[in-house]
């Protein structure tokens, strides 16, 4: 079995197969049954072996050809499929259990004996879990194993170490060490990476743990006749793991294929070839929530935060000397008039501020080090969060509303930085002053606690009165964006139509609605900021007013004016960060509205599922088994009991009137849809019990209304395929669009636009078949993909395809496309009404007959 998590139910249960995996339970509770195998391929009755729960470990067992051992669980249990540490133990113990069970031995008696065995065996993992987390080191050994290919180990031991990702490998795949090994492990373990150019003292910056290559026979010569080569065309490089260490001062270089650790020093660095790989973390792919969120941004600047907290203290600390040094200056120097002592306090008073200067400015870096790290790390989550949602989701929201709901997480993430750092910090700096405070005059600290109350108040009003206002005008920007971006993408269009007023009217309703919500927020704005700003003086007048009472009517003895100064000075400063934690309750006004925006896309779920294991080597056959299908609930059937059956090699055709169902039935091939009732396999592997996403990347598709990004041809021919430029070349060649290229200006490095405008729609389509078949698919996938192309450039491509010997399902209107199909499906109204070949199903003179005629 293939190691990672897996979530198991009663029905959802996993059959163990091996000895040398064991399963560590995440969540809930699993429980182990001994079943006997049936001939109809089913199992008997469930027998109880063990229960486990959260933390604990049950043993790989493999069973007979007479029995087998399952592994269920209840709603929401999670285990975690990792290596044996002691397989030896895991056969005798099931030999045990399998001659109990067979020499008739009472079941229950059984069962109380095996399972303090194996009880002990959790135990004696969970113990070994918890000493290594007491660990103070962490073992990047203990993220690989030893039979694993080498760019594997160095893949795990940097995901080890950037967020503990779980690296998952396909069978059957070779995963070189060089860069195409690692984009290919990346893929399969749904990852991101990128590539980065390692530049000067690259070594001395936090640059991230990264995957590098290294080069075993000496320097890396930058100027040689290879030196635009890629890593995969260097045979003297390995790849090894650069990883930053913790007090972010030096790189460590961990090779695996000879165990050895270098501290990466300007020598060494020189034998690194200057291309490596970053490895981006990513949010977990289920249903998140806020708290999941901030999880995820504070799990990576844990030593940031405590950075920033420190310095915020020395800061509060050197704050709480001024006070002090008001006092003396004011009782005891100016009435003696010390001269010497004078010039004491003043140079003392310019070191604090010099220092308090200095903690402020490092403060900001460390402020700004922080949302830097965060924001690049978020980001880069969000946009792989969005490109694993399902298809079905975008069809909901417009694309610049989308991008605006997605802007709105980092946003987030600003203001409960600001919330919780900001928050604590003058939590604790309020409290520290006040204290201080209290301790120069108890009198004066109790009403300098009741002045507190008003900017709350204040604060709390502001919030609730203007949080609709706030709500409307996030909704608003929202709409303009999505606005902004329909028109400038349907320009033609509106210019076609002659619909540029009636777009302007629209946009300037919503655009209006805008600035009049500013425009009264911004009022508001304003009038707290200048209560803010005339608050702390009334105050102070306040308290002025009520020293001269005191004075005159001798409620407070012994009270000094240099005491007094000293007060004012700490409950200056305690009313200064008491005015910020108010300040947060803005904040948080901001937040709800905000968290509301993003809601759908935190919580829609990704198509991916790391309980699904990902498709091995694709061959080539489909089977589509009795589909149905409606788009909602309440609205017709589109596809209605749809069956097909397509062999490897073969070349399939769907056609159909408009309206038939034949792009429904594609996109059900391609997992965008999922079916009322019916199953999909591909090689027999049920659609929905695979991973979508790695099925995805063994399929060459074409779809209607496909496009191009902007980038070179060549960028849009590879892609992140790792492939290289004669690869292109041969997939350009075999589409007939090599001559096309060779009389563009740059050739395979010319630019096109988004959406390819600067191309023909036959060169536009052919682009994009290129782009399909580069990776020598199994299985090809066409809607319409060459309606653009005339009679001869389309004969060229089809036998181009015809030589691949790959399985083709083409959807087509035109006779001669599907002309020279192995097998042809008929489409009507949503059914599968005739099937055969060209020949055949003229022969009939049927509907297909009838739609061919008005072709001939």
């Amino acid at each position: 079995m293939e190691h990672g998590i897996y979530a198991i139910t009663n029905t959802n249960f996993l059959t163990l197969d091996g000895y040398q995996t064991e399963y560590r339970v995440l969540e809930g509770c699993a429980y182990l049954f001994l079943v006997q195998k049936l001939e109809n391929g089913t199992t008997g009755a469930r027998n109880e072996v063990a229960c486990y729960k959260k933390g604990e470990v049950c043993p790989g067992l493999v069973g007979t050809d007479e029995y087998a051992f399952i592994l269920t669980g209840t709603e929401g249990t999670k285990v975690e499929a990792v290596e044996a540490k002691d397989a030896a133990h895991s056969e005798q113990l099931q030999n045990e259990i399998l001659i109990d069970y067979e020499t008739g031995l009472a079941w229950e008696k059984l069962r109380s004996v095996k399972r303090q065995k194996l009880s002990d065996y959790a135990f004696s993992h969970s113990l070994e879990n918890i000493s290594s987390v007491m660990s103070s080191h962490e073992s990047e050994e203990e993220s690989y194993k030893a039979d694993d290919p080498l760019i594997v180990k160095v893949f795990k031991i940097v995901s080890h170490f950037t967020g503990g990702m779980s690296v998952r490998t396909v069978a059957g795949v070779e995963y070189t060490p060089d860069g195409t090994g690692l984009q290919q492990l990346a893929k399969d373990s749904d990852m991101r990476v990128r590539e980065v150019l390692l530049r000067g003292k690259w070594y001395k910056e936090d640059n991230g743990h990264l995957v590098a290559f290294y080069n075993k026979d000496g320097n890396i010569d930058r100027f040689a006749e290879d030196s635009d080569k890629k890593p995969d065309e260097r045979e003297s490089l390995v790849p090894v793991a650069l990883i930053r260490n913790k007090a972010n001062t030096r790189y460590t270089i961990i090779n695996p294929q000879s165990g050895e650790k270098l501290n990466v020093t300007k020598q060494v660095a020189a034998r690194i070839f200057p291309m490596a790989f970053m490895v981006y973390r990513k949010i977990p792919d289920e249903t998140i929530d806020i708290k999941k969120i901030c999880k995820f941004v504070f799990a990576d600047i844990r030593r940031d935060i405590v950075r920033f907290i420190v310095i915020g203290v020395l800061c509060t600390l050197i704050g709480l000397i001024t006070p002090l040094i008001t006092r003396n200056f004011i009782d005891n120097v100016i009435p003696m008039a010390a001269k010497n002592q004078a010039v004491q306090i003043c140079v003392l008073v310019f070191v604090c501020n010099i220092s308090a200067m200095i903690g402020s400015i490092a403060k900001y870096y460390a402020s700004l080090r922080m949302e830097t790290k965060a924001d690049s790390d978020l980001e880069a989550a969000v946009m792989d969060r969005l490109l694993k949602l399902p298809v079905g989701f975008f069809k909901r929201y417009s694309a610049g509303d989308l991008a605006a709901r997605a802007g709105a997480i980092p946003a987030i993430r600003k203001k409960i930085f600001n919330i919780v750092l900001s928050c604590f910090m003058n939590f604790v700096f309020s409290f520290v002053y006040m204290a201080q405070a209290y301790r120069f005059c108890p009198y004066f600290a109790k009403w300098g606690i009741l002045f507190c109350i008003f900017p709350i108040l204040f604060s709390s009003g502001t919030s609730l009165a203007t949080y609709n206002m706030e709500k409307s005008l996030v909704d608003c920007q929202g709409k303009i964006q999505g606005m902004l971006l329909q028109f400038l993408t349907g320009i033609e269009k509106i210019s076609n139509t002659n619909s540029e007023k009636r777009a302007f009217e629209q946009w300037s309703s919503e655009y209006i609605r805008q600035t009049k919500i500013s425009y009264r927020l911004g009022i508001i704005g304003i009038g707290t900021s200048v209560v803010n700003l005339i608050y702390p003086t009334v105050v102070s007048i306040m308290f002025y007013y009520l020293f001269g009472s005191a004075i005159k009517d001798g409620t407070i003895e012994g009270f000094t004016t240099g005491t007094f100064m000293a007060f004012l000075s700490a409950y200056g400063s305690f009313q200064g960060a008491f005015l910020g934690i108010a300040g947060s309750l803005l904040e948080i006004r901001d937040l709800i509205p905000l968290s509301k925006r993003i809601r759908p896309i935190i919580e829609e779920k990704p198509e991916a599922e790391e309980s699904k294991p990902p498709v091995e080597k694709l061959k080539g056959s489909i089977e589509v088994s009795h589909l149905n299908f409606r788009y909602s609930p309440d609205s017709p059937l589109v596809l209605k009991d749809v069956s097909m059956k397509i062999e490897l090699g073969q070349f399939v055709a769907v056609v159909g009137n408009s309206g038939a169902g034949k792009t429904t039935l594609l996109r059900l091939l391609l997992g965008f849809e999922h079916p009322e009732s019916g199953s999909i396999f591909y090689d027999n592997h049920d659609i929905n019990s695979i991973d979508i996403g790695s099925l995805r990347r063994q399929l060459g598709v074409v779809l209607q209304n496909d496009s191009v990004l902007q980038g070179t041809i060549l960028q849009n021919i590879v892609g992140s395929s790792g492939l290289k430029e004669a690869d292109a070349w041969e997939a350009a060649r075999k589409v007939a669009f090599d001559k096309d290229i060779e009389e563009m200006p740059m050739g395979m490095f010319t630019m096109i636009p988004a959406g390819g405008m600067t191309l023909s729609g036959g060169q536009l389509q052919r682009l994009i078949i290129a782009r399909a078949i580069i990776k020598n698919p199994r299985i090809l996938i066409f809607d319409e993909a060459t309606s653009a192309l005339d009679n001869l450039t389309q004969q060229t491509v089809r036998k181009s395809l015809d030589a691949l010997n790959v399985t083709r399902v083409i959807i087509a209107h035109r006779l001669s496309t599907v002309i020279n199909a192995d097998n042809i499906y008929v489409m009507k109204d949503g059914e599968v009404i005739e099937s055969g070949n060209y020949e055949s199903l003229m022969a009939a003179d049927g509907y297909f007959a009838q739609l061919a005629k008005r072709q001939i």
